[in-house]
């Protein structure tokens, strides 16, 4: 259960919502209603260890936070649906979400997030406490046209990935949801929409046989709910653990330590020269980092594994 008590703003910062995640960890949502100006304030209080804001617009239009101002004044994102550098950002058609922390801001130390989101019409936050959890764990629901691999060798894959980024397996199941073993990397949005609602968070991957495209694909951030293009995961059956990994460390909000849209926003991932990354990008930095294009290692920094502890993605 989460609480939400809302007060008339006194300024263009747009109404004000209040965040009160319950103690036991456990992620919970609220649905909010930005003003005229589609602008919204939330109150984040101490001890929250992460929030996700996700919204929808019409079909067919851009959709997501335009504006984002930390506690602390900073303003993260202003009017371009973009983060830091080069053309990252939560902004996508239809539907998007945007996860806190993504970079060096501690969300746990409370205060008042100003918003906003153009054209949105639906908008939810979800939002969990710190917790001092024994395990982190993950409830993942496999969707696909036919099982691929047989209940032990699934568990196994979906247990290394998950433990590549300090997660632990918990529930897991696989439903026959898909009317398809083929897709292409930009249609995989139409299946997870799809997607039946959970009540409780869930990591929902689509199996397939093949992927026009490439081995796996996921939105950053995902909502872990159901119900949504940004919903799901994708991953052709046969890769690797590895291959799974890397597309959870995007769905809980992980950018590529760089590629042709830029960097990430992280002080511990070292950006590249774009001509040095254009001509010989084995040169750049952290090659074996998980979440580099195409990456071959498994190694994540503290402030990576920061995000992913932070995420809404996980239940004590």
């Amino acid at each position: 259960m989460a609480f939400l008590t809302t007060a008339c703003a006194d300024y263009d910062g747009g109404p004000l919502y209040r965040l009160e995640p319950p103690s036991d960890g456990w992620p919970a949502v609220v649905e909010l209603e930005p003003d005229e100006l589609y602008r919204f304030r939330l109150e984040v209080p101490p001890g929250t260890r992460g929030f996700s804001i996700y919204t929808e617009g019409p079909p067919g239009e851009p959709s997501g936070v335009s504006e984002l101002f930390a506690p602390d004044g900073r303003m993260l994102i202003d009017g371009t649906f973009l983060l830091g550098d080069g053309a990252r950002g939560p902004g996508r058609t239809g539907a998007a979400a945007l996860s806190m922390p993504n970079h060096d801001i501690d969300v746990s130390e409370g205060g008042i997030w100003r918003v906003g989101a153009p054209g949105a019409e639906h908008v939810e936050v979800w939002s969990a406490a710190e917790v001092d959890a024994p395990a982190r764990l993950v409830d993942v629901v496999a969707h696909m046209k036919e099982p691929f691999l047989e209940d032990d060798e699934l568990e196994t894959l979906v247990e290394e990935a998950l433990g590549i980024v300090g997660l632990t397996l918990g529930r897991l199941e696989q439903r026959r949801t898909l009317d398809r073993v083929s897709i292409d990397i930009d249609d995989i949005d139409e299946d997870a929409a799809l997607i039946p609602r959970e009540d409780e968070p869930v990591l929902n991957v689509l199996l397939y046989e093949e992927i026009i495209g490439g081995a796996g694909a996921s939105p950053v951030a995902g909502l872990p709910r159901g119900g949504s293009p940004v919903s799901a995961l994708a991953m052709e059956y046969d890769a690797t653990p590895h291959v799974l990994a890397h597309e959870i460390g995007h769905f809980v909000g992980l950018f590529h330590t760089i590629d042709v849209d830029g960097t990430d926003l992280l002080v511990s991932t070292p950006p590249c020269e774009p001509a040095v990354f254009e001509e010989t990008p084995e040169q750049c930095p952290g090659v074996s980092n998980l979440m580099r294009r195409s990456a071959a290692e498994d190694r994540l920094t503290n402030e990576q594994r920061f995000v992913i502890e932070s995420s809404m993605l996980w239940h004590p």
